[in-house]
């Protein structure tokens, strides 16, 4: 019987429970750890509130580095660049009007 006792007594450590399950935990340490993991708004509309002020606040913390530079350059420069370039040698290329079974699409 006494080995039963023994093995009952004792809390698993695998257990996300286990520590709040320690011998000789009282309420307390019970009560302040709860606070501790839980924050004080809950659900959805927790970060709801605080998601517009960052936002807002965005510009005053930016900073040029190398990777937001590249960034930059890519959308600015070259996206465009290379968007015009292909619409400038295609121009005039396909046709896709007027077109009957057989025809080739390309005018030249």
């Amino acid at each position: 019987m006494e080995q039963y006792v023994a093995r009952s007594s004792r809390v698993p450590t695998h257990t996300p429970r286990a520590r709040f399950l320690r011998p000789g935990a009282g309420p307390r340490w019970a009560e302040e750890a709860r606070r501790r993991r839980e924050p004080r708004e809950r659900g959805p509309r927790a970060r709801a509130n605080k998601q517009p002020d960052m936002v807002v606040n965005r510009h005053k913390y930016f900073r040029w580095t190398r990777r937001t530079a590249f960034l930059a350059t890519m959308y600015v420069v070259v996206v465009p660049a290379t968007l015009g370039y292909f619409g400038y040698i295609t121009d005039g290329k396909w046709d896709m009007r007027g077109k009957r079974r057989g025809d080739t699409i390309s005018e030249f």
